[in-house]
C-alpha cells in the first residue's frame, strides 16, 4: 500500500491516502472527476491503514461529480483518479 504524507493545499484532497485528523481534516468534500466516462475515480472511507479489505468503510468508483462526508471518526481516506476534492461544509 502506497501511502502519501505529503500535506495537500487547505480545504483540498488529491490522489493518495490521507490521515484524517492529521494530513487532512473533517467535512464534506465535492469532485469533479477529470475522466468523466472512465469510471477512472476510486475513493474509500477507512477505519484502518492496514491495507486489508476489512479497512474498507464504504467505497466507490464513479465518473460523476461526487461529494463525500468524511468523518473525524474514520482513520483516514483514499482517493485515485479523483482529481481535486475541494471541502464544501464542515
Amino acid at each position: 500500500m502506497v501511502v502519501s504524507w505529503a500535506v495537500p493545499a487547505n480545504n483540498t484532497i488529491v490522489d493518495g491516502i490521507w490521515r484524517v485528523g492529521t494530513d487532512i481534516q473533517a467535512g464534506l468534500y465535492r469532485t469533479i472527476p477529470p475522466d468523466a466516462g472512465f469510471g477512472g475515480c476510486y475513493w474509500a472511507r477507512l477505519s484502518g491503514l492496514t491495507g486489508d479489505f476489512d479497512d474498507i468503510i464504504t467505497n466507490a468508483n464513479t465518473d460523476d461529480p461526487t461529494h463525500v462526508r468524511i468523518l473525524e471518526s474514520d482513520a483516514a481516506f483514499e482517493a485515485d483518479g479523483c482529481g481535486t476534492w475541494t471541502k464544501v461544509e464542515e
